[in-house]
C-alpha cells in the first residue's frame, strides 16, 4: 500500500458529510467509561469548529474539545497557550471520553460535526458500545503496602505487598493503588486485570530491587534491569489512573530540569540510574562504564502483549526509557503526561515489533524521541521470527522538547510502515520528523503519512537520513547487506514555524530514498532550504516559504 496515491486534507479518510471510521480503540471498554475515536472531516467542511456525541440518543454535555480538556489538561492548557502565538490554524480533536456508563450495559454512539453556528455538517452512522462488568477492586493497602516508606528494606516489602495484590486479582479486577506515596520495585502484571495508580507509584532508588536479564531483543547479549511496571506474554491490560509513576532516575539541575548525563557522569548526576550502573558491575563483573550505562532500567517494560490500554497516567524521571511496548500488538495509549526532560534518554513511548497501535491526546515533554519506532537491527533480527512495527496512528498530541517529535529508528531491520500522523503540535524539539537509520542495520521506513501538523520553533522540520551514529548501541551484530531505505512517505497540508533548517534527505547510491512527496506545506519564517542526496523522485507540490504569520 503507498500512501501517495491520495492526499488526505485534514480528512483521514472521511467520505463527503459522513463521520468514517467511529470504534471504539483497543482496550477501550471499560465497566463505566469508553474511549471512541473517528475520522477527521474538517478538510471535507472547512466549517466544521467542533464534534458532538450522543449516547443512547442523548447529547453528552461535553464537545469533543471539551472533553479533551478533561481528559489531559496539561495537554489542553499547552495548545492554548500555543495558540496564543501560533493560533491562525488548530488542529483538529476526533476522539471522546464517555463516562458514566452502567457496567454491563449495550450503548448506542453516534458522532456529529457542527459549524460555528451549531449547525450539523456531518454525522457518523450508529455503533454499539458494550461495558465490562464491574470489577472487583483490590487496594495495595490490604496487602500490606504502606505509603510514605523509605529504604531499601521498606521498597522490598511493598513490592512483595503490591505482587501479592497483583497475583491475587481475579480476572477482569482491578489492582488500585489509592492516594499516597508507594515506593516498589520491580512489579509484573499478568492478564485480564487493570492496575490503577491514583497515589503515587514510586520507583526504588535501589537497582537490587529491580529484576535483573531484560533484553531489548533476543539477539541481544546486553542484560538490563526490568522496570517498576512490567508485564510480559499477557493479554488484556490496562493501566490507568489520576497518579504518578516516578522513575527517581536523575537529580535536578539548577535549571528545574532533570539532568542530563551520560556514561561515567552518570555516578554523579544519577539516582537510580547510578544505582543500576553499581548494580551492573556487581552483577557481571564488567567494569565497563558504557556497558554499564546501557543496563539503566526502562519505566514500565510490556513485552508481548495482546490488547494492551494505557491511561491518564503521569510519568517523570526514568532512569532510562519512559515505556517501552515490545513484541506487541492492539495497544491504545491516551491521557497521559510524561514529563522526562532531559532525562539520558528519556524517550516518551517506545513502539518496537509491535503492531496495531493508537497514540493520541498525550502531553509528552522528553529528554530524547518522543514517539519512537524500532524493528531490530542488522541480520540478527532475521532471525527471531520478530516482525517490523506497523499500523499506527498518531493524532492530538501535545509534544515537546525532545530529540524527535515523532521518530522511525534507528532500529530499522524489520521494517517500519503504515503509520498516519495528523493533528498534532510539535513544539521546540531538535527534529520534528525524523527517520534515522544507522549503515549496519538495513530494512526500511515505507507507506507514511504525515499531515495536518503544526510544527513550531523545532531546530530542523524534516530529517531523513541513513548516516547515523547509533554509538549508544553496545551489543555487537552482523551488519545488514544493504543499507536502509526509506520510500512512499506523504507530508501533507502541515504548517511549520521558526525552524532553524526546513529539511534534510540523505540516503546512498546503492539503496537511495525515494518516492517522497511535500504537499501542501507552508514554511513560515524558516531557516535553511530543502537539502536532498540520493533521493529518486522527491517531489513538491505547492510549498510556500513566507516570512509573516497569519492573524488568528
Amino acid at each position: 500500500m503507498s500512501v501517495l496515491g491520495t492526499v488526505l486534507f485534514l480528512g483521514c479518510g472521511a467520505n463527503g458529510a459522513r463521520i468514517e471510521n467511529l470504534r471504539v480503540v483497543y482496550g477501550g471498554a471499560g465497566s463505566t467509561d469508553a474511549f471512541v475515536v473517528w475520522d477527521s472531516v474538517r478538510g471535507k467542511n472547512t466549517a466544521v469548529v467542533d464534534y458532538d456525541v450522543f449516547v443512547n440518543g442523548k447529547k453528552c454535555e461535553t464537545s469533543a474539545a471539551e472533553n479533551a480538556g478533561k481528559t489531559n489538561e496539561l495537554a489542553f492548557s499547552a495548545r492554548n497557550d500555543f495558540y496564543e502565538t501560533y493560533g491562525a490554524y488548530q488542529v483538529d480533536v476526533s476522539f471522546y471520553k464517555i463516562e458514566n456508563l452502567a457496567p454491563e450495559s449495550a450503548n448506542t454512539v453516534r458522532v456529529v460535526a457542527r459549524d460555528k453556528n451549531g449547525k450539523t455538517v456531518a454525522r457518523s452512522e450508529k455503533i454499539r458500545v458494550k461495558t465490562a462488568a464491574a470489577p472487583k477492586i483490590i487496594s495495595i493497602v490490604d496487602f500490606g503496602a504502606v505509603s510514605g516508606a523509605q529504604g531499601t528494606e521498606s521498597a522490598r516489602a511493598n513490592t512483595k505487598a503490591i505482587q501479592n495484590a497483583i497475583d491475587a486479582c481475579p480476572a477482569g479486577g482491578t489492582v488500585l493503588v489509592p492516594d499516597g506515596t508507594f515506593v516498589s520495585g520491580s512489579l509484573w502484571l499478568k492478564s485480564n486485570m487493570t492496575f490503577q495508580i491514583d497515589g503515587e507509584l514510586s520507583g526504588s532508588v535501589y537497582a537490587a530491587d529491580y529484576d535483573f536479564g531484560f533484553l531489548m531483543y533476543d539477539y541481544y547479549t546486553d542484560k538490563r534491569f526490568w522496570g517498576i511496571i512490567n508485564a510480559e506474554g499477557a493479554e488484556n491490560v490496562r493501566i490507568v489512573g489520576k497518579g504518578t509513576v516516578n522513575g527517581n532516575g536523575w537529580k535536578l539541575g539548577a535549571n528545574g530540569s532533570y539532568v542530563h548525563s551520560k556514561n561515567d557522569k552518570a555516578y554523579e548526576d544519577g539516582i537510580l540510574a547510578a544505582d543500576c550502573m553499581r548494580e551492573y558491575a556487581n552483577l557481571t563483573g564488567d567494569g565497563n562504564v558504557k556497558n554499564a550505562f546501557a543496563s539503566r532500567a526502562t519505566m514500565v517494560l510490556l513485552k508481548n502483549v495482546d490488547t494492551l490500554f494505557i491511561e491518564g497516567l503521569t510519568f517523570t524521571n526514568p532512569a532510562n526509557h519512559t515505556v517501552n511496548i515490545i513484541d506487541s500488538k492492539n495497544v491504545t495509549v491516551t491521557g497521559i503526561k510524561e514529563k522526562t526532560y532531559d532525562c539520558a534518554n528519556g524517550d516518551g513511548i517506545g513502539f518496537i515489533c509491535s503492531q496495531n497501535g493508537i497514540f493520541y491526546n498525550n502531553y509528552i515533554d522528553t529528554g530524547d524521541d518522543s514517539i519512537v519506532f524500532s524493528s531490530g537491527v542488522g541480520k540478527s533480527a532475521h532471525t527471531t521470527g520478530e516482525r517490523g512495527s506497523s499500523d499506527v496512528q498518531i493524532f492530538g498530541n501535545y509534544i515537546f522538547h525532545g530529540h524527535g517529535g515523532v521518530a522511525f529508528g534507528s532500529h530499522t531491520a524489520l521494517g517500519i510502515r503504515n503509520v498516519l500522523i495528523h493533528d498534532n503540535i510539535i513544539f521546540r524539539t531538535q527534529m520534528a520528523f525524523r527517520i534515522k537509520s544507522a549503515a549496519a542495520n538495513g530494512g526500511e521506513v515505507s507507506d507514511i503519512d504525515f499531515g495536518n501538523n503544526v510544527l513550531a520553533k523545532n531546530r530542523l522540520a524534516f530529517i531523513m537520513t541513513t548516516e547515523y551514529n547509533d554509538k549508544g548501541t553496545v551489543t555487537n551484530y552482523a551488519a545488514s547487506e544493504k543499507v536502509a531505505s526509506f520510500h512512499d512517505i506523504l507530508l501533507h497540508d502541515s504548517l511549520v514555524y521558526d525552524a532553524g533548517t526546513m529539511v534534510s534527505i540523505v540516503g546512498t547510491e546503492e539503496n537511495p530514498h525515494k518516492d517522497i512527496l511535500f504537499e501542501n506545506v507552508r514554511f513560515v519564517r524558516c531557516g535553511g532550504g530543502i537539502d536532498s542526496e540520493n533521493v529518486e523522485n522527491l517531489r513538491l507540490v505547492n510549498v510556500v516559504m513566507d516570512s509573516k504569520i497569519d492573524e488568528k
